[in-house]
């Protein structure tokens, strides 16, 4: 239980913090890339104050259950960073594997909004790239929020892919 967010159902800041830290060397070790997405619902307070907290929480219940979807045991780790923000590892996948999860997950939120009747979009920001000397993974974490602050700004349901903090007025993938 103190490893689980009991309102997403996912992990928690303190999970995240373990794994991030083991695939961190995993990474290091076998020299494959490691991604790191930050994700934020949309305008999250408009939902809140327009329609009740309760549904709210089922605004970040159901990007829950679209994480779910896209979490793979050895290769894909998802889990609640706070509010609505929201965390994914991604282990030795492509550039482009990453950005296919991430647009599969941004239409299942979409498909699973409409259905429950919660018009609501996300922000997605990536960060890619293979372990470099002296990196840590919290880089990882802080060129993600990055990423996903220039998504946010640049229109709802935005996705922008980084390696490197030049990346953003060139990212991989923006849309």
């Amino acid at each position: 239980m103190a490893d689980t967010d009991p309102l997403s159902g996912l992990a928690n800041r303190r999970s995240f913090s373990r794994k991030a830290d083991e695939w961190f060397e995993t990474a290091t070790f076998q020299n494959i890339p490691l991604a790191v997405e930050m994700i934020d619902i949309d305008h999250f307070k408009e939902i809140n104050d327009t329609r009740g907290h309760d549904v709210g929480d089922k605004a970040i219940q159901i990007i829950a259950g679209c994480l779910k979807q896209i979490q793979e045991d050895q290769k894909v780790y998802v889990s609640r960073y706070g509010g609505d923000e929201f965390i994914v590892l991604y282990l030795g996948l492509s550039v482009e594997q990453v950005k296919a999860k991430a647009i599969a997950l941004r239409e299942y939120v979409n498909q699973a909004s409409k259905q429950a009747g919660i018009p609501m979009t996300i922000a997605q920001g990536i960060t890619h790239h293979k372990v470099r000397p002296g990196n840590k993974i919290w880089d990882y974490t802080s060129r993600a929020d990055i990423a996903m602050y220039y998504a946010k700004k640049s229109h709802p349901n935005a996705i922008m892919i980084i390696d490197k903090r030049s990346d953003l007025d060139h990212p991989l993938y923006a849309d």
